[in-house]
């Protein structure tokens, strides 16, 4: 026991000077060891100990807890979701365009929509979101370019001339 803490002691001034020096293999190396020497150590002793995660981690709720009780993701009508369409679509064409769009629309709904629409309700009943995966999919892990900057949940971003990088930058 006072072995453990001796060398606990020492890690932990290691982790001081690996954060004063910002290495990161360093520290990724101390949290490995770390998380080993902790599961040797007493309850009492470990309580105490801030992990990585504890800063995370809540007492009173996790993170999926109520997700069975969620209901799940609805398929919306194909009308409504044309009739969406064409709402956003509309401030930005010209009349005519509007019209050749509402003409597609519509001639969508009544052919291949009725299909894909039947397709999508299938799906609904085998996976609780039916969405999930190809949004992770598209949004995520199908584009090359690096999440940041290209990928912003809190709003849209300015134009991206930054990109790609030009010669001599």
């Amino acid at each position: 026991m006072k072995f453990l803490l001796t060398h606990f002691i020492i890690v932990i001034q290691y982790v001081h000077k690996c954060l004063k020096t910002l290495k990161y293999k360093c520290i990724k190396k101390v949290m490995n060891f770390l998380s080993g020497i902790l599961q040797y150590l007493p309850e009492s002793l470990t309580s105490k100990v801030v992990g990585r995660d504890a800063v995370f981690r809540s007492t009173t709720n996790k993170t999926f807890e109520n997700e069975d009780s969620l209901p799940s993701l609805p398929v919306p009508p194909l009308r409504s979701t044309l009739d969406h369409y064409l709402e956003t679509v509309r401030p930005v064409v010209t009349d005519e365009e509007y019209k050749i769009t509402e003409t597609i629309c519509r001639n969508f709904e009544n052919e291949v929509g009725v299909d894909l629409q039947k397709m999508l309700i299938k799906r609904s009943e085998l996976h609780k979101n039916w969405l999930e995966q190809w949004w992770e999919d598209v949004a995520y892990l199908q584009g090359r370019l690096p999440l940041i900057p290209f990928s912003n949940m809190t709003g849209s971003q300015p134009n991206f001339d930054f990109w790609p990088i030009k010669t001599g930058t």
